[in-house]
């Protein structure tokens, strides 16, 4: 779920000013608790990546919605909330107790803030999110990951700790245009230890397999259930 100003979202390509209130015949209303509700109804899952674009922009928060959706659905949130120096993902640990934090590249402050959060990683509740814009790494001039290639990117996290990162391709999100696949097979192939996730293209119950097949711990899915590119039942025969 992507979340702007209160509501729910339908995001495309990372373009952010063209977000709109999301319509879904899965749910007659943006508000978050109902979407959450639906896409956990949909998935039979208990975790839900949320995206909040107002912390990711500078533009405030949506962190008492957070914890109304945590409240009602109790489900495990995976929150990217532009959490890019370690006091802001201590922070949100301590208002969502329950939360994973995601830490995105593209609003990683610095060397010395990767270095701190990498430090402090707990495998349980971080994840990092490798926010790739046309095949390149979404970061900062100050970042360590600036400039470096996706599999530079991914050794670097290895070898700062990290076990579970996402590949999150955000000129694919809400396009239907396909995963990459191929970028996700040199991932595992590389890292065999780590737990990836991918995220931006998914168009249908076939890919399922695929990404199954190449060994990769799961996807982040949202428009291809609103459109129904993929249902319960292929979840299910994926299970």
């Amino acid at each position: 779920m992507d979340l702007l100003d209160g509501l729910t979202v339908r995001a495309y390509r990372g373009e952010r000013n063209k977000y709109r209130p999301m319509e879904s015949p899965l749910v007659n209303s943006p508000h978050p608790v109902e979407v959450a509700k639906a896409l956990l109804y949909v998935t039979g899952g208990s975790d839900l990546y949320v995206a909040d674009l107002n912390a990711i922009q500078d533009m405030g928060d949506n962190l008492e919605i957070l914890k109304k959706v945590r409240e009602e659905t109790m489900a495990t949130l995976w929150i990217d909330a532009g959490t890019g120096s370690l006091d802001e993902v201590l922070y949100l640990m301590s208002e969502i107790p329950s939360c994973k934090v995601v830490v995105g590249s593209e609003t990683l402050q610095s060397s010395d803030e990767f270095e701190r959060i990498s430090k402090a990683c707990q495998e349980d509740r971080m994840i990092f999110s490798l926010d790739m814009k046309k095949g390149n790494i979404l970061t900062r001039s100050e970042s360590p990951l600036a400039g470096k290639t996706l599999e530079e990117g991914i050794d670097l996290l290895r070898l700062a700790g990290w076990r579970r990162v996402i590949l999150l391709t955000l000129d694919g999100v809400g396009t239907g245009r396909g995963l990459p696949l191929k970028m996700y097979e040199t991932a595992t192939q590389m890292a065999p230890d780590m737990s990836f996730y991918g995220g931006g293209g998914f168009k249908s119950k076939d890919e399922l397999f695929d990404i199954k097949k190449s060994n990769m711990a799961g996807v982040l899915v949202a428009t291809a259930l609103h459109e129904g590119w993929i249902n319960k039942k292929d979840i299910k025969e994926l299970a």
